[in-house]
C-alpha cells in the first residue's frame, strides 16, 4: 500500500510538472502574441512615416537641384556681365588715357609759346588730332571756350571781330578739359573696381551656396538610399511578424486543446491504473488465501475434503471476478483469467504471472514519466 501511495505521489508530481509546462509555455506564447500584436501596428506606422519622409526627401532633392542649376546660371550670367563691363571699362579708360596723354603733351608746349598750328603739325608731339577730338568730346567747357580752343589750334581768330585767344587762356581751358577727363577716368576706374569686388562677392556667395546645395543633395540622396533599405527591411519585418503572430495563435489554440485533452486523459489514466493495481492486489490476496487453505487442508481429516474444495472454487471465482472488472486490453490478464478458470491450476505460476503484471505496470509508469519529462 505504501509503495502504491509513493508511486501515486510521484505520478502527481509529474502531472503537476506537465501542467506547469502548459501554463508556462502558454504564458510565454501569450506574451509573444501580445508583443507581436503591438509590434505590427507600430511597424506599420514606422513604414508610413518612412514613406512620407522618402517623398519629402525626393522633393527636397529636386528643389535643391533646381536651386543649384539656378545658382550656376546666375554665376554664368554674372561672368557674362562682368566681361561686358570690363570691355566697356577698357574702352572708356583707354579713350580717357589717350585724351589725357594728348593734353599732357599739349599744355606744356603751349605754355612754352608753341602755336596751335605748329602744335597740330609737330611730329614730336603725337596726338594732335586726338587733342582736337578731346576738345570736341568734353562736356567740361562751354561752347565759347570750345570755339576759342578750336580757333587757336587752327591759327585763326575766334570770332568775326578778329579776337585771337591768348596762350594762357587756352592753357586754362585745356587744364579744365584735362581735369574733367581725369575725373572721368577715376570714376570709371572706381566703378570697375567696385564691379570687380561685387562680382567676387557674388561669385563667392554663389559658390558657397552651390557647395551647400551640393552637400545637401548628396546627404539627401544618401538618406534616400538608406531609407529605402530601411523600408524594405521594415516591410519584411512586418511580414515575418504577421506570419509569426499567425503561427503563435495557431500554436496557442493547439496547446489549449492539447493541454485540456491531456488533463482529461491523465485523469482517466490515473483512474485506470488505480483500478488495475487494486484488482491485482486483491487477486494476490485471494490467491495467498487459497494457498493457505491448501496447506491447511493437508492437516485436516479427509471428511473436510469437500468443504476445502468448495472453498478453493469459491476463492478462484472471486479472483476471476476481480480480474474481469479490468479493461480487456492486456493479453496477460486474459491469460491469468484462463489459468484461474482451468481445473488444474499451478498457483505458483499464477502468482508469478501477477508479479510480472505488476512489474510491467511499473515499467509502463516509468515510460510515462520519461515521456512527461521529455515534454
Amino acid at each position: 500500500v505504501q509503495k502504491v501511495e509513493e508511486e501515486a505521489k510521484k505520478e502527481e508530481e509529474l502531472y503537476d510538472k506537465f501542467m506547469c509546462y502548459c501554463k508556462t509555455s502558454g504564458g510565454d506564447l501569450a506574451q509573444s502574441i501580445a508583443e507581436s500584436t503591438a509590434k505590427v501596428p507600430q511597424v506599420q506606422h514606422d513604414i508610413e512615416e518612412g514613406e512620407a519622409e522618402l517623398q519629402r526627401l525626393k522633393g527636397d532633392v529636386k528643389a535643391h537641384q533646381e536651386d543649384r542649376a539656378s545658382a550656376q546660371s546666375a554665376v554664368q550670367a554674372a561672368d557674362g556681365q562682368r566681361e561686358n563691363e570690363h570691355k566697356a571699362f577698357v574702352s572708356a579708360s583707354t579713350e580717357y588715357k589717350t585724351y589725357l596723354q594728348a593734353l599732357g603733351s599739349a599744355i606744356p608746349a603751349i605754355m612754352k609759346g608753341m602755336s596751335g598750328g605748329a602744335l597740330l603739325q609737330s611730329r614730336a608731339l603725337s596726338g594732335g588730332q586726338m587733342l582736337r577730338k578731346a576738345v570736341d568730346e568734353t562736356h567740361a567747357i562751354t561752347d565759347y571756350d570750345r570755339q576759342l580752343v578750336t580757333a587757336f589750334l587752327a591759327g585763326r581768330a575766334a570770332d568775326h571781330q578778329g579776337y585771337i585767344p591768348k596762350s594762357n587762356e587756352i592753357v586754362g581751358i585745356l587744364k579744365s578739359i584735362e581735369a574733367d577727363f581725369q575725373k572721368n577716368l577715376d570714376e570709371v576706374t572706381k566703378a570697375e573696381e567696385d564691379a570687380v569686388a561685387l562680382f567676387k562677392e557674388l561669385v563667392a556667395a554663389k559658390n558657397k551656396q552651390l557647395q551647400s546645395l551640393q552637400a545637401a543633395i548628396e546627404k539627401e540622396i544618401q538618406r534616400t538610399g538608406e531609407l529605402q533599405v530601411e523600408l524594405a527591411n521594415m516591410k519584411n519585418e512586418i511580414t515575418e511578424t504577421e506570419a509569426a503572430l499567425i503561427a503563435d495563435q495557431q500554436l496557442q489554440a493547439e496547446m489549449e486543446t492539447s493541454c485540456s485533452s491531456k488533463e482529461g486523459e491523465w485523469q482517466e489514466r490515473l483512474k485506470t491504473r488505480s483500478e488495475e493495481l487494486i484488482a491485482l492486489h486483491e487477486t494476490i490476496k485471494v490467491l495467498n488465501d487459497d494457498d493457505s487453505l491448501d496447506l491447511f487442508k493437508k492437516a485436516l481429516p479427509s471428511a473436510s475434503l469437500l468443504q476445502v474444495k468448495a472453498s478453493k472454487a469459491e476463492l478462484r471465482e472471486r479472483a476471476v471476478a476481480k480480474l474481469s472488472k479490468l479493461p480487456r486490453n492486456r493479453p496477460a490478464i486474459d491469460l491469468l483469467m484462463l489459468a484461474l478458470s482451468g481445473k488444474q491450476v499451478d498457483f505458483s505460476k499464477v502468482v508469478k504471472m501477477v508479479d510480472d503484471m505488476i512489474t510491467l505496470l511499473k515499467q509502463e509508469q516509468v515510460d510515462d514519466d520519461a515521456k512527461k519529462e521529455y515534454c
